[in-house]
């Protein structure tokens, strides 16, 4: 048959016939020897599903035309049959031809003919009689439709085959449908298998956090309720679905009125009340945003408030980095107070630490807390001076929504933070009178009220407190209450100056040495024994604190990891002493340069006038002309203060 019997809008075809008379044939037959039926097996198998789906999809269309003399073909993306249908008579001749369970349709196998066409353009497509290229086949007609995943991958098609003079026109269309409704069901359990995983896995969710959830739809039933939320509620999950939200969670007159106006609810605390008890809850509440024609609803999440102050104090609470092992020292007086410590941590009474600045009394309450509470338990810190006095208050009671300044939002208190835990105040006698007296009423009740409500709440929190000055000084001027001292000073513990603890220094040097090397990622410092011996003799006002800050200096300085003396400030080098006057170290003058540092400061103080500056330093006229020549101190040059170096 030549070319110009082929249709000639047929381009699929065409392609075809060029392709076939290059390489076959027209008077040969099908080359479609079966596979193996081990080999067939393991192809169906692959593509088990497909099967599956299509097989039922078979029997509908094969329900319309059987007794046609028709023959329903399943075939894979190679073109080897998986399945067939049809009538007994038809599957008998088209076996003949080769037509039955594995054989392979391949364009190389039995030239142009539908199913491998319908593979290999991705397109349906309708061969009949002559327009097959092997003469062996145009005694009969194909349709043939390729099967897609929902993904675009061809998986394979299905195809009709009846005689030549029984093809219908609505063949082609018919073979469209059914692919299409394979792959309509392939599309479905894709869908329905996501949907099933995305179920499991917001159940398994709701499961296993630690949040109680309940969800409810826009008519107010509830629709999901997990276990947690079900156990703090008291109902059973299985049976609160369909029920009134208002059975199971009572929400307050002003949360109704934002979940009317669709907005959103964050951190609500509230009470649920249940055999004559209440808990206090955080509730947080989302609406839920759905298509119309689905409705919409909201889901909340609740947790207890203790749960709620744990994770807000691992996330803002003071870390607790310091235990016993790490305050450093063998002096008599360091030992006594870590047995101190080791005493106090068996108390629950407020504990109260005194100490010059720069002594770390931040590293006694952690160690004291650590014995007592361990690392886990909360921690927070307020540093008094820090805060304006109308402030303290705020931050130790905390306050109610729309109570404080119209905050929407409620604040907990320190207290409430640190419930089970320590409440660390430093620098407690920079505590303003309202900040005193809500203190001292705390520590005698057990219970905290925040601003703007009547409910007081049960905390037990054990305070440790610091101070830098006498107290006993600040009693007697009436700037301290003696009631709060005494409430505070249940247990007392006073960390010496460094300059009174000298036998600590070497070990508190190699502790600030090491932490450097840590810090400065790995390098090593030593210090020279000019330098060990400077700063044993030096005073330190600003006890660890000034001697960490010194030796970060050095180090920066240091070449090798040596610190030599040179590298230490000139009041370390030269040993100056501390002055028991102001607190400040000052050098070790000899006679002749006090005498001149007096007389200089005289004349400072009195303005250059010689008879006065005679009087204030008990000496004649005539004296303090000739110390003025002998130190060669010149008015003039003088006339102003000049400030000793450190």
């Amino acid at each position: 048959m030549s070319h110009s019997l082929l249709s000639s809008n047929s381009a699929i075809l065409n392609r075809s016939w060029e392709r076939c008379e290059l390489r076959l044939s027209r008077r040969m037959k099908p080359r479609t020897a079966a596979l193996p039926s081990a080999t067939l097996r393991q192809r169906q198998r692959h593509v088990r599903r497909l099967l599956e789906v299509a097989r039922p999809v078979m029997e509908d269309i094969y329900q319309w035309i059987q007794g046609s003399n028709s023959l329903l073909i399943l075939a894979d993306r190679s073109g080897c049959i998986l399945d067939l249908l049809g009538d007994p008579t038809m599957i008998g001749h088209a076996a003949t031809v080769g037509w039955h369970g594995g054989a392979q349709w391949s364009e190389g196998n039995a030239g142009t003919n539908a199913i491998a066409l319908s593979l290999r353009e991705a397109s349906p497509v309708q061969v009949t009689g002559e327009e097959h290229f092997l003469d062996a086949l145009h005694g009969f007609s194909e349709a043939a439709a390729p099967i897609f995943t929902p993904y675009g991958d061809l998986l394979g098609c299905i195809a009709l085959v009846t005689h030549r003079h029984q093809a219908h026109p609505y063949a082609l269309s018919t073979m469209s449908g059914g692919a299409q409704a394979v792959m309509n069901q392939l599309s479905a359990d894709l869908y329905l298998s996501e949907s099933n995983a995305r179920l499991t896995e917001l159940n398994t969710l709701f499961t296993s956090i630690t949040e109680g959830v309940v969800a409810w739809n826009e008519g107010g039933f509830v629709t999901h309720i997990n276990q947690r939320a079900g156990r703090w509620l008291s109902v059973q999950p299985a049976t609160a679905a369909g029920r009134p939200l208002s059975e199971i969670l009572a929400l307050p007159q002003d949360i109704q009125q934002k979940l009317d106006d669709q907005r959103p609810v964050t951190d609500y605390e509230f009470t649920i009340s249940q055999n004559g008890q209440g808990q206090r809850f955080v509730l947080t509440i989302h609406p839920i945003s759905a298509p119309l024609s689905q409705g919409s609803g909201h889901i909340a999440t609740l947790q207890p408030v203790e749960v709620a102050r744990r994770f807000v104090h691992h996330q803002v609470g003071a870390a607790v980095t310091h235990t016993l092992e790490d305050i450093h020292g063998r002096s008599h007086a360091i030992e006594r107070v870590k047995r101190s410590a080791i005493v106090a941590a068996r108390g629950t009474g407020p504990l109260l630490l005194r100490g010059e600045r720069g002594v770390h009394l931040d590293r006694i309450a952690q160690a004291v807390h650590h014995l007592q509470h361990g690392p886990q338990a909360p921690f927070v810190a307020l540093h008094c001076a820090a805060l304006m006095p109308e402030m303290q208050a705020v931050e130790l009671l905390g306050y109610e929504r729309n109570s404080f300044a119209d905050s929407p939002d409620s604040r907990p208190s320190k207290f409430e933070l640190a419930d089970g835990g320590t409440l660390f105040l430093s620098e407690v006698e920079q505590l303003g009178a309202t900040a005193r007296a809500a203190l001292l009423q705390i520590l005698h009740t057990g219970t905290v009220c925040r601003l703007g409500s009547h409910r007081p709440m049960t905390v037990e929190v054990r305070v440790i407190a610091t101070t830098h000055q006498e107290l006993d000084k600040l009693l007697i001027s009436g700037d301290f209450p003696r009631d709060l001292y005494h409430a505070l000073n249940t247990f007392a513990i006073h960390l010496p100056p460094l300059r009174e603890r000298a036998d600590d220094l070497p070990a508190i040097i190699e502790d600030i040495l090491a932490s450097l090397s840590d810090r400065l990622k790995g390098a090593r410092f030593t210090l020279q024994a000019e330098a060990i011996d400077a700063l044993c003799r030096y005073p330190w006002p600003g006890n660890e604190q000034e001697l960490a800050s010194l030796l970060e200096r050095a180090a920066t300085r240091a070449v090798a990891g040596q610190i030599t003396l040179e590298m230490l400030p000139q009041p370390v080098r030269e040993r100056w002493v501390l002055s028991p006057h102001n607190g400040h170290p000052h050098p070790i003058r000899s006679m002749e340069e006090a005498e001149r540092h007096a007389i200089e400061q005289a004349g400072w103080g009195c303005d250059w006038q010689i008879s006065q500056m005679a009087e204030r330093l008990g000496i004649s006229r005539t004296t303090l002309w000739r110390k003025m020549k002998q130190f060669r101190i010149d008015r003039e040059k003088s006339a102003s203060p000049r400030h000793v170096s450190k």
